[in-house]
């Protein structure tokens, strides 16, 4: 998919609208915008690799997150 993951993030958000209780979204929207968008924003999903997952996940252990945190990041 050549599409840049923030716009990604914005489409998913548009779509689960009616889906998704308010809170929800409030909460998965500061989950991402918190921890994934500042390392993938600018990628385009089709560009992300196991190894930008890997760096990723070692970046949000050294900020003090556990590794099952770490795996715990994902969109529904």
């Amino acid at each position: 998919m050549n599409m840049k993951v923030g716009a990604f993030v914005e489409t998913y958000f548009r779509d689960k609208q009616g889906e998704l209780k308010e809170r929800s979204i409030k909460n998965k929207r500061y989950m991402i915008e918190r921890h994934i968008l500042p390392y993938f924003e600018q990628k385009s999903m089709n560009e992300i690799t196991p190894a930008d997952i890997i760096q990723w996940q070692n970046k949000m252990r050294e900020a003090g997150y556990s590794q099952t945190s770490c795996g715990c990041f994902r969109i529904r």
